[in-house]
């Protein structure tokens, strides 16, 4: 199927859902659900880290996302989401605050001004909690 054909879909489905009473936001078992990307997978910082190329560019309108908030099952967040390209593949990317910081001054606080966008990213170590962790950073 080709990236248009998919685009197609995705565009049916959404007049489907905006049009429908009562939609919920799941999908029944038996009903195919395109998809573009690999669900379940977002940029992390270990995928950066051992990627011997760090550069990244936006290839899509950033977009908002409903996601689980953090340690929670119940309670969610809109979190930002932006589909890159890195080493030739598109992936989705969640970045944190600090980053989205550093794209708002290199292009500004108009999302889809973002496309096209390249950059770099850096692998940093912070502590949550007592906990050090690696984390994803845009470099500025």
């Amino acid at each position: 199927m080709s990236e248009n054909e998919i685009e197609d879909m995705n565009e049916q489905i959404m007049r489907i859902k905006e049009s429908s009473v009562g939609y919920k936001e799941e999908f029944s078992p038996d009903f195919p659900r395109p998809a573009k990307y690999i669900e379940g997978f977002a940029l992390t910082a270990d995928f950066v880290k051992t990627s011997q190329n760090k550069r990244f560019k936006i290839v899509e309108a950033p977009y908002y996302e409903k996601v689980h908030k953090f340690g929670s099952k119940t309670e969610y967040v809109d979190k930002l989401v932006l589909i890159i390209e890195m080493d030739g593949q598109k992936v989705k990317y969640y970045p944190n605050k600090t980053s989205q910081g550093v794209l708002v001054k290199k292009k500004g606080y108009f999302l889809p001004s973002w496309v096209g966008l390249e950059g770099d990213f850096v692998v940093k170590t912070i502590m949550i909690g007592n906990t050090e962790k690696e984390a994803l950073f845009v470099a500025t």
